[in-house]
């Protein structure tokens, strides 16, 4: 066994990949029409507990609430840790010019 094919395994069997043993899909992911049709079903069915059929006005803007929300809580998560990820770096860069102002 060569070493990619070593890592590749590793990778598959701790879940950091992308097949179907490591990420799981979820309709909670993705702007593309079909996840999110996906999604807004699911809400209509596990968050509300109605099925389309009998869905009113109400149900469909509360499960339409939800499914946007699942996206924009995925984009806000993404972007607070980018801007953690930043601002630990430029604490870095400050403690270490003023460090060196010192010397």
């Amino acid at each position: 066994m060569t070493e990619n094919e070593r890592k590749n395994n590793n990778d598959n069997n701790s879940g950091k990949s992308g097949s179907a043993l490591g990420k799981i899909s979820t309709s909670r992911e993705g702007a593309d029409p079909r996840s999110f049709y996906k999604g807004f079903d699911e809400h209509l069915r596990y968050s509300l507990a109605v099925d389309r059929e009998s869905a009113g006005q109400y149900d469909m803007y509360n499960a339409l609430v939800l499914t946007i929300r699942d996206r924009l809580i995925d984009r806000w998560v993404k972007t607070k840790k980018e801007q953690d990820e930043a601002a630990s770096s430029s604490f870095t860069i400050c403690l270490l010019s003023i460090l060196w102002e010192e010397q």
